[in-house]
């Protein structure tokens, strides 16, 4: 089962509440996102919480595609399935594994555009990220085609299945369109492992908060 639910701590009341089951897996987390106006009726403070688990359902294990994929999802400035383990066997892709377990933290501040009227319902954000992927516990060995994954750097001997932190700061445009909220981010990794896949611009449409 996998649980989205928002708290309310004042002076932060809560955006949403989402409820949803997944069968693959025996899944626990929590996304939470708080606004706040105490800056003023113009700027708005967005802090998003998040966290997650998942095992077997069972006596079942787990497979590759249970696992969470985290990327700008988690911290922007990377891409999809852009952080996390990763499989570093020499010869292949380096293609994402995915963790069993993950946290995120997200603190953003909007405010409309100077000179802009604010009917035109475009603003700046600036923010900061933060999070980490990690615990794979999917097949590592394959007896059938006799290959082997790992998530070991061959080079630094570094594992990325580790709880690595990654953090981003950035600024963004957000746009109140007719069809729904569209923005433009820009975010610059501050931390990250070597064999991460970062993406610093970024087109995305969604929720408005």
């Amino acid at each position: 089962m996998k649980i989205q639910l928002s708290a309310l701590y004042w002076p932060w009341y809560p955006l949403e509440e989402q409820i949803a089951l997944a069968t693959a897996a025996d899944e626990a987390g929590i996304d939470c996102v708080w606004v706040s106006e105490a800056w003023g009726q113009d700027v708005v403070s967005v802090l998003h919480l998040q966290g997650g688990y998942v095992t077997g359902w069972g006596d079942k294990d787990l497979r590759m595609l249970d696992h969470f994929q985290m990327g700008p999802n988690l911290v922007r400035g990377f891409q999809t399935a852009g952080i996390g383990p990763r499989d570093l066997t020499p010869g292949t892709t380096a293609d994402a594994l995915g963790g069993t377990m993950y946290w995120g933290a997200s603190l953003e501040a909007q405010s409309p555009i100077f000179g802009v009227p604010k009917d035109i319902g475009l603003k700046l954000a600036v923010f900061a990220d933060a999070g980490s992927v990690w615990g794979y516990r999917g097949p590592r060995v394959f007896p059938v085609t006799g290959t082997s994954i790992t998530t070991v750097d061959p080079f630094t001997g570094k594992d990325t299945d580790s709880m690595s932190i990654r953090t981003s700061v950035g600024a963004g445009l957000i746009w109140d369109s007719p069809f729904g909220p569209i923005r433009i981010d820009y975010a610059f990794p501050l931390t990250k492992d070597p064999n991460d896949r970062v993406q610093q611009l970024r087109f995305s449409g969604g929720t408005k908060f």
